[in-house]
This record gives C-alpha cells, structure tokens and sequence, in this order.
C-alpha cells in the first residue's frame, strides 16, 4: 500500500480472530459490529473511524426470474420491505444493535480507545485513493465473468443515490461520541 508500509492480505471475517492472535495481521477493517462479533476486542485495544460513513449490512438479493414470477400481491410487498428497509428501517434496526455493541466495547477492559480520523484526513485519503477502489472492483468483476461490469456498477452506485437524502444517525460518530465520556 504505497510508501504506509502496509500489505493488505485478505482473511475471511470467521479467520481474523486467530489471523491477529498468530500475528498474522496486525490491524483489521470492519463495521463497528465486528469487533463485538468476531471476539477482536480481546486482542486489539485502539480502534478508529476513519469518517467514510457506515454501509448498511442489510442486503435482500433474489434471482430476478424468481422475483419475476411473483404473484403481483407478493411483489408489492417485497418491494414495499426493500423501500422500507432503505428508507431508514435498515440503519434503525442496525443502530438499535449497535448500541448494544458499542456499550460492549465501552465495558471491555481490553479496549484502550474508540476515536476518529479529522475530517482534512478523511478527505486526504478519499483525494488519494479517487476511483482506484471503483476500477480495481470492475477489473475483478470483468476477470470473474460479469458482462458490463462497469455497467453494474453505474446502476447500482445510481441506486445507491436515490437514498442520498434519507437521513439516518451514524452509529459508529455515536459510539466515538460516548467513549469520550467512558
């Protein structure tokens, strides 16, 4: 990863307890579910936010034939739970939890600290890194067989901004709000 020193190596998300406990890797990404989830609170002591947001890890996927031979009645009710669900009742449902699991992290005597990137670093590092992430994932797509990977992308990152104006409480700003009185 350029001149930081760091190789990123990809351990499935049930492997990274041991993978830090062995050494294996010494820092982690994840969701602020993870450390609770995954047990890396015991092994890790400072965690930080670097400011890119919160991605809902709610998903609804179906084969679009089978989505296609629904009966009208049960369509409009799938869609009426997706439209639900990212409209606000998805990150609500998630921050319920995560309140949950940030207290963890507060009560852990293993954790040091739970703090945030300033906002010039956030920034720095989304100008540094522009559209690699985009163009490395329709590279990978395209290598793995998807016809217009690009394509895909566009859509869904279109999809995506029909939600730009749902406002919703960014658990993981909360949790490093609360810390700051633990």
């Amino acid at each position: 990863m350029g001149n930081e020193g760091a190789n990123i190596v990809a351990v499935t998300a049930p492997e990274t307890y041991e993978a830090v406990e062995r050494g294996v890797v010494s820092t982690i990404g994840g969701a602020i579910d993870f450390p609770v989830n995954y047990g890396l609170m015991e092994l890790l002591p400072d965690w930080t936010d670097p400011g890119i947001g919160q991605y809902s890890t709610f998903g609804m996927w179906v084969n679009a034939d089978a989505y296609n031979a629904l009966p009208d009645d049960l369509r409009e009710q799938f869609d009426q739970v997706t439209e639900e669900l990212n409209t606000g009742e998805g990150i609500a449902a998630f921050n319920e939890v995560a309140a949950g699991q940030c207290q963890q992290m507060k009560d852990a005597p293993t954790v040091k600290s739970l703090t945030a990137w300033a906002e010039q670093d956030t920034q720095a590092w989304k100008d540094a890194l522009g559209d690699s992430g985009q163009e490395m994932w329709i590279e990978l797509a395209t290598e793995q067989g998807l016809e217009d990977a690009e394509g895909v992308l566009e859509q869904y990152l279109a999809g995506l901004e029909s939600y730009d104006d749902v406002a919703y409480d960014d658990a993981t700003s909360a949790c490093v709000a609360s810390f700051g009185d633990r």
